[in-house]
């Protein structure tokens, strides 16, 4: 075929085209750059629906009854849905509804709702039910409204806050988070009452009869029409005060006020906020994920400062959380580690190839990640600029200049063969183009495993697969259509001033005298004694083996890694009245305060460790968020923080569990899931595996999903009340609503709806006494107290109750400090303990769920991955090889780089988790290009007519230089992550170091095992391959041969010195 025809050659020759090929790469790299969405994380969102249903004055276990079971009932048959977690509270009902795989939530959400909305069964005090669909992406920011004013104000300053804040431009959402509901409660004694010959039920129809804004038609004639309505609506507590409830002849007139007492605010049970230690509303602001971070956040802070001089100094206004500086620091860390690797990736170049490849080829990483940039925003993916991502360009700017050295050289060749000029760069280009591709793709084939994997940890590890692979993509269309433009010119051996022939001579002196005098004659002892070398490789991998389970090198499931934001879940006892609640909320934050004031202490800082908390307090949860100090300098991370104020917790009643995570997997790191029908047996087990938890050295933070218990105070009609007419129904009516309340009507004021409550007073709603002296009508008109007509049993009833497929659950959950492994306490427990528990206690089930569960399902995804991966990998090798012998040798060395990856982990040290898998994965790609470098050169030398060994040594030191210098250009752009301390990077070290070290380890015993299996191998099969088919291409003379791989990116160079 001649060489000077086809697209190839005809686009490097035209005089426009590269240029502008580069010109449309830098133009989309741009607009890609400045239009994909950023992010500090990939998004992710469970593959789930959920759906609430208010059961106002329900207790749990009749939520359980009454809802729970009819929606199990009707959701159990469908086979979108993997598992149903129902949870029963307190006056509503809970459901995360899991899907299978690759259901679409929205498409399974209408299914759930129509079979939902069938069901006839709830009760009629139960609200319809409300559907969402987990969101993908997190706030923006948070602006926390705080000030000492009546939490009716305040809300109101909320509601204007977040109302002026959703008009900025590009601000999509802002949420009031925890907003109290709003209630009118109109409160009366059962003085007033009888004093007025009262009831609640007169009052409810008062206000419903009277308060309202109802249209009552129009008025129509031939000049036009005229709307009728009646606005009575009563909005204040002065208009529903000013209710007329009675009205005589005389004109006399008994007003709401008079009989009872009206206030509109939050519910009693409503989620109390703090803002260091002040009354706040908190507000989570999310952007149009089209606009930058930057600017999103910079509009909402120039806003809420002008917004500040307005509301005075009762009312204060912070930003936190704010997601655009820790992308601007992760970005700018990365930046830093992608510059410092760019620079050394340049300088190891220089050393050993031509300065004009070197310059080009350094050309070639921004270009191609321009051009993978561009791929990303052509391609309408969901992929985004995140911390994640970013890591990715990282990652591939050591992989990118391998194809770019190959060609470079292969046109440097030519040009010294044939001079400078159009038709040496076409020539040199064109003999090898083809394996290039093939080396690019087994690369491509080694990252696709990362995109496949599940679990929030597989997510975000999809984008760095994603990205190298349109890195790699891009870069096969740069180094065959751009760079050999750029290389046809004029050659010089160095800059106007700088000549740099000297300097590459002696490199490439040094290296050449290593290859001779020492790697040949060590290949040689090494094939003259193969089954030592063999066993020594074992030994190597049986010794890297060990070192993993002998927990020399620990393994994790992911890297506990230190956050900049600590946080504090309480559960506390369900009975606290509210007061008590603040004060354990206060005694916590105070403890929290002490912990800040000993660090200062202790480090002699003139800062402040803890820089800001928010505190939110139910009814049976108290949650302090605190954001620590950001400073570099700071002695402290915020897992000391965590641990001093574990121990500096106060022991006090009402706590009954405690949880503080400091990492981003501090909730569910040992989580263990007991199931059965009976309650009582669940809770025997569950105590019995605290208790094992808690004798584990390093396991914290012990608690369990279920609560305390409730009072309940059941209620009956005695004999004598039935004596009297009295039935159940009669008597509990009343009771609810006198402490429950009665509900008149519902107002809606702007967006909120108000609900209109009638009720006993409160001081006559506090104690058992207040119960048993309260006054039955009875159904002839006479009073009597509840006690002389009805039995009260005091009892304890569920809190709240979990049901997981149909049957009750209770989740054991623990933290484990930072020597001790989350995953192995999980596999201890159900190795050592969990089967002894289960044969003592009849009809128990249990389960691994939490971080062990994400792990084990992104490790299976992973390997199925792999195994596809590695599937076509053999395939990409047995198409230029024409067999399946020399694809499958290269294969076996693949353990090879487990081997390189536990002397990284042992070097740097660090632990090995999940993050280091992704590495080896890719690490994996890199290997069988060095494979296919040196089978490619042997099948040229037997091709030829070498004798065995002689073909093995000349193809391993003749391939000695491209093996070597991929290895260190890889391991160059990773070097500065590897050793980087910055704790925002640290959960990246796991993959660099797989990678970075792995690559040169796997890269030396590459270079020493593979040769000594090929001469094991019988040379009559490997004879009869090489007569059957031709090599990888048919070579015209030795130093043309075409090399199959991107690791061959170098080898050409070994045949000239720099000129």
């Amino acid at each position: 075929m001649n060489e000077n025809k086809g697209f190839l050659a005809q686009f490097i020759a035209h005089p426009i085209a590269s240029k502008t090929l580069l010109a449309i790469f830098i133009l989309l790299g741009v607009l890609g750059a400045f239009s994909l969405r950023q992010e500090v994380f990939p998004p992710f969102a469970p593959n789930r629906v959920d759906i609430f249903v208010a059961v106002r004055g329900a207790t749990a276990s009749e939520v359980e009854e009454l809802v729970v079971r009819s929606v199990e009932q009707k959701l159990v048959e469908l086979t979108e849905i993997d598992r149903i977690i129902a949870t029963a509270y307190q006056d509503y009902a809970q459901f995360q509804l899991e899907l299978v795989p690759d259901v679409d939530p929205y498409k399974a959400l209408t299914l759930i709702k129509s079979q939902v909305e069938s069901i006839r069964s709830f009760p009629s005090y139960a609200e319809p039910p409300v559907y969402s669909v987990p969101k993908t992406t997190g706030p923006l920011l948070l602006v926390n409204l705080y000030g000492d004013l009546p939490v009716r104000v305040l809300y109101g300053e909320a509601i204007a806050l977040r109302d002026s804040l959703a008009l900025l431009p590009g601000i999509t959402q802002v949420e009031i988070e925890d907003a109290p509901e709003i209630e009118v409660a109109i409160t009366a004694s059962p003085e007033q009452l009888r004093k007025y010959d009262l009831r609640f039920s007169d009052i409810a129809d008062v206000i419903s009869a009277n308060a309202l804004n109802l249209s009552a038609g129009e008025l129509s004639a031939d000049n036009g029409r005229i709307l009728l309505r009646g606005d009575t609506q009563a909005v204040s507590e002065e208009d529903f005060g000013e209710l007329v409830v009675a009205a005589f002849a005389g004109g006399n007139k008994i007003y709401l006020q008079d009989v009872a007492d009206v206030r509109i605010g939050p519910v009693e049970s409503y989620v109390n906020s703090r803002f260091n230690s002040q009354p706040s509303f908190t507000l989570s602001v999310r952007r149009d994920k089209y606009l930058s971070l930057s600017t999103a956040s910079e509009r909402v802070r120039e806003f809420v400062t002008s917004y500040q001089t307005r509301l005075g100094s009762e009312v204060g206004l912070t930003v936190w959380a704010d997601d655009s500086r820790e992308f601007s620091s992760r970005v700018s860390l990365l930046l830093k580690n992608g510059i410092t690797g760019f620079l050394i990736i340049c300088i190891v170049m220089t050393l050993f190839v031509h300065i004009k490849v070197a310059f080009w080829t350094a050309v070639g990483i921004p270009v191609s990640m321009l051009g993978a940039l561009g791929l990303l925003y052509i391609s309408g993916t969901e992929v985004s600029l995140n911390a994640i991502t970013l890591f990715g360009f990282l990652i591939a700017a050591g992989l990118i200049v391998d194809d770019a050295i190959v060609i470079g050289e292969s046109i440097h060749e030519e040009t010294l063969a044939k001079g400078e000029g159009m038709q040496s760069a076409i020539s040199g280009a064109h003999k090898v183009a083809m394996p290039t591709v093939f080396g690019a793709l087994t690369s491509i084939a080694a990252f696709f495993p990362l995109t496949l994997t599940e679990g929030k940890m597989g997510s975000q590890m999809a984008g760095i697969g994603t990205v190298v692979i349109c890195c790699l993509f891009a870069s096969i269309i740069e180094s065959k259509l751009v760079l050999p433009n750029h290389l046809a010119g004029k050659w010089r051996s160095g800059f106007r001033g700088l000549d740099l022939s000297k300097i590459q001579a002696r490199s490439n002196g040094l290296l050449n005298r290593f290859t001779e005098n020492t790697y040949s004659k060590g290949l040689v002892f090494s094939l003259r004694r193969p089954w030592l070398v063999i066993a020594f490789a074992l030994f190597l991998l049986f010794a890297s083996v060990g070192i993993l389970v002998g927990g020399v090198v620990r393994t994790v499931t992911l890297p506990n890694i230190a956050d900049y934001e600590v946080e504090g879940s309480f559960t506390i006892d369900a009975n606290l009245s509210p007061v008590q609640r603040s004060q354990i909320a206060d005694a916590l934050e105070q403890s929290l305060y002490a912990t800040s004031e000993a660090l200062k202490k202790e480090h002699n800082l003139e800062f402040d460790p803890v820089m800001m908390n928010a505190i939110t307090v139910d009814t049976t949860r108290i949650v302090i968020a605190v954001e620590i100090s950001h400073r570099d300098d700071a002695p402290f991370d915020a897992h000391q923080v965590a641990n001093l104020w574990r121990n500096k917790l106060p022991l006090m009643p009402g706590i009954e569990s405690a949880n503080i995570a400091s990492g981003p997997n501090g909730d569910e790191q040992v989580a263990i899931q007991l199931s059965g029908n009976d309650l009582e047996t669940i809770y025997a087990a569950k105590e019995e595996v605290k208790s094992y938890l808690g004798e584990i050295d390093g396991v914290v933070d012990i608690r369990d999903s279920a609560l305390t218990k409730s009072t309940e105070l059941l209620l009956q009609v005695n004999p004598f009340g039935e004596s009297l007419g009295l039935t159940q129904a009669y008597l509990l009516a009343q009771i609810r609503t006198g402490f429950y309340g009665l509900e008149a009507q519902r107002v809606q004021v702007g967006e909120q709806e108000w609900r209109v409550m009638v009720r006993l007073a409160k001081n006559h709603r506090q104690t058992e006494s207040d119960l048993a002296n309260m006054e039955i009508q009875l159904p002839n008109g006479r009073f009597l107290p509840l006690e002389r007509v009805a039995t009260i049993k005091s009892t304890r009833t569920e809190t709240m109750v979990q049901r997981i497929d149909g049957q009750r659950a209770v989740t054991v959950y623990a933290n484990t400090l930072g020597n001790v492994d989350a995953e192995g306490v999980a596999e201890g427990i159900v190795e050592d303990f969990l089967p002894g528990l289960q044969s003592r206690y009849t009809g128990l089930s249990y389960s691994i769920e939490g971080e062990a569960k994400d792990a084990a399902k992104s490790i299976r995804s992973l390997i199925n991955g792999s195994i596809i991966a590695v599937f076509i990998m053999f395939v990409l090798m047995a198409i230029p090889l024409k067999s399946y012998l020399y694809p499958a040798v290269i294969m076996l060395l693949l353990p090879l780089g487990f081997i390189g990856t536990i002397v990284g982990h042992l070097l740097v040290p660090i632990d090995y988790s999940l993050i280091s898998m992704f590495g080896l994965i890719a690490l994996m790609g890199v290997m069988i290009n060095n494979g296919l470098l040196l089978i490619d050169q042997y099948l040229v030398n037997i091709e030829q007519g070498m004798e065995r060994e002689k073909a093995i040594v000349e193809s391993c030191t003749r391939r000695f230089r491209p093996i070597l210098l991929t290895a260190l250009t890889t391991f160059a752009g990773l070097m500065p992550l590897i050793w980087e301390s910055d704790p925002e990077a640290l959960w990246l070290v796991p993959i660099a170091v797989s990678l970075g070290i792995g690559i040169l380890v796997s890269t030396g015993l590459t270079l020493i095992v593979l040769p000594v299996v090929l001469v094991l191998l019988p040379m009559k099969q490997q004879r009869s391959i090489n007569t059957t088919s031709e090599a990888v291409f048919t070579p015209v003379k030795t130093s043309e041969v075409v090399q199959p791989s991107i690791s061959s990116v170098k080898y050409r160079y070994s045949d000239h010195a720099p000129s």
